[in-house]
C-alpha cells in the first residue's frame, strides 16, 4: 500500500440523542472515543485523515490533534448523508488523486488499527470496489469505496448513508466478517458495558 491512495473520512458529526451529550466526549483508554478513532486512523498509511464534525463541534474540536482536516457540516441534522457528502467533497478537493476513502465511525471503540489493516489489505488485492465489514447479519462501516464511487457518494440525502449503496450494488461488494463493528455506541448500557469489560473479555 503505498501512502496516500486512501483517503479516510471519520463521521463524527450527529447529536447523541439518546446519550444526551455527545458520545465523541465519551472517557475511553486514555482520551476520548473521538479521540481514540483517530488515533488509529492517524497509525494507517493513509492521508489525509479527515473528521466531519456537526453538533458540539467546538467542545469535540479543541481536543483533536493539529495533523488533521476537521470540517464542519452545518447541515449534520440533515442525516449521515449529508457528512458523507462533505467529507469526500473536501477529499476530492485536497487529495484528487485519491484512489479511495475509508469511512470510520467514532461509536464503534472496538474497532482498531489491526482490523483496519486487514481490512485495507483486503481491498488492495479485491477486484471488488467496495469492502464492506460483515457483523451481525448485516453489512456496514467501516467501508472502502474506490474512487469511482465518489459521485454516488457525494449524491447521497438526507439520512441515506452509505449503506443503500451496498445494498443496491452486490456485485461490486467484498466483505470481510468484523464481529467488532456491531458494538456501536448510541446508549448508556453499550457504553458502560464496553467500558467494564475485562481485558480479553469476549463480548463477540
Amino acid at each position: 500500500m503505498r501512502k496516500g491512495n486512501i483517503g479516510i473520512v471519520i463521521l463524527a458529526a450527529g447529536g447523541s440523542q439518546r446519550l444526551g451529550e455527545p458520545k465523541q466526549l465519551l472517557p475511553w483508554k486514555q482520551g476520548t472515543l473521538i479521540e481514540n478513532v483517530v488515533g488509529s486512523a492517524l497509525a494507517l498509511p493513509c492521508e489525509p485523515v479527515i473528521v466531519v464534525l456537526g453538533a458540539e463541534h467546538k467542545p469535540i474540536r479543541s481536543v483533536l490533534p493539529p495533523n488533521i482536516k476537521v470540517v464542519v457540516n452545518p447541515h449534520w441534522s440533515e442525516g449521515v448523508g449529508s457528512s458523507i457528502r462533505k467529507g469526500v467533497g473536501i477529499l476530492n478537493k485536497l487529495h484528487p488523486e485519491s484512489r479511495g476513502v475509508l469511512f470510520l465511525s467514532c461509536d464503534q471503540p472496538l474497532i482498531e488499527r489491526k482490523q483496519l489493516i486487514k481490512m485495507l489489505m483486503v481491498f488492495e488485492k479485491s477486484d471488488k470496489s467496495i469492502l464492506a465489514a460483515a457483523y451481525a447479519d448485516t453489512v456496514g462501516i467501516p467501508a472502502i469505496f474506490a474512487r469511482n464511487w465518489f459521485p454516488k457518494l457525494c449524491g447521497l440525502k438526507g439520512d441515506q448513508g452509505a449503506k443503500i449503496l451496498l445494498k443496491h450494488h452486490p456485485d461490486e461488494l467484498a466483505t470481510l466478517p468484523l464481529p467488532e463493528a456491531r458494538w456501536d455506541i448510541d446508549d448508556w448500557e453499550t457504553y458502560h458495558r464496553l467500558k467494564s469489560m475485562s481485558v480479553g473479555e469476549d463480548v463477540i
